[in-house]
């Protein structure tokens, strides 16, 4: 069968057509699939990352709020405290929950019952030093802070620990995508 010209041209714009659909497909799926790895980065890993700087915050904030207190003689302003305090230990808890639902990995569920239990560790310790300190205590209340920033210490690791494994996460996902290309 002899081709014309005419029929050499429109096989020829036919192949070309036809490669032209089968890279735009294999260029949509491959989007597709780093579309999913940036997903998986931004609304798993980041948001983990995040509560963790958040709870280290609020600790933070109860640590320092716990040092005023201690140092301050106005029960109007120790009351202020006081409040503060109790409202960071709400929004504390509530992070926690949130947190919770971020997490992935045995490890990281490990690491987070590990800050469960040193928070409420931390949290009891800090109560009794702000009783201690309400009641004109310094000595006792300084005592229970110091045992307060051990317990914050350990805390901190537990932080630490989870920011690790959050950014190793959102790392690998990074990784996972570029060996796809």
């Amino acid at each position: 069968m002899r081709f014309t010209v005419g029929k050499k041209l429109l096989l020829g714009f036919g192949i070309v057509l036809l490669l032209l659909f089968a890279l735009g497909y294999l260029s949509v799926k491959t989007m597709d699939y780093m579309k999913g790895r940036v997903d998986s980065i931004t609304a798993v890993w980041v948001p983990g990352v995040e509560s963790i700087n958040e709870l280290n915050f609020e600790a933070e904030h109860v640590l320092n709020l716990t040092y005023r207190h201690k140092d301050e003689t106005d029960a109007s302003t120790m009351d202020v405290l006081s409040n503060s305090i109790a409202q960071l230990y709400d929004k504390f808890d509530t992070n926690l929950a949130v947190y919770e639902t971020t997490l992935h990995s045995d490890g990281e569920k490990v690491q987070f019952e590990q800050l469960k239990a040193s928070w409420k560790q931390f949290k009891d310790n800090n109560k009794l030093a702000l009783e201690a300190s309400r009641s004109n205590n310094r000595d006792k209340a300084m005592e229970l802070l110091n045992d307060g920033q051990k317990l914050f210490d350990d805390m901190q690791t537990s932080f630490n620990d989870l920011k690790k494994l959050n950014h190793d996460g959102a790392i690998a996902a990074g990784d996972d995508g570029r060996q796809f290309l």
